[in-house]
């Protein structure tokens, strides 16, 4: 995901509290999708290091906020 938006010249999100969660859900929820890649919406952390364990991408900062939808994070696509 963030090589795919380095491309496009966008950044991963960074999610760090409720309010944040609700602007940035507005904003994808609010926003007309006229092409499936505008849709797609990706919150910078990952568990690469140590699976299970959150940090934001990039750093070694721990996740500070998580609001996972049901059956998530789930590995999809892992490599």
């Amino acid at each position: 995901a963030e090589a795919d938006c380095l491309k496009l010249n966008l950044q991963l999100v960074r999610i760090l509290s409720e309010e944040e969660n609700e602007i940035i859900r507005q904003l994808v929820t609010d926003e007309p999708c006229p092409t499936f890649l505008k849709c797609l919406t990706w919150i910078g952390v990952d568990d690469r290091d140590r699976e299970g364990t959150f940090v934001y991408t990039g750093t070694s900062q721990s996740l500070q906020y998580a609001k996972w939808h049901p059956g998530e994070p789930n590995d999809n696509n892992a490599g």
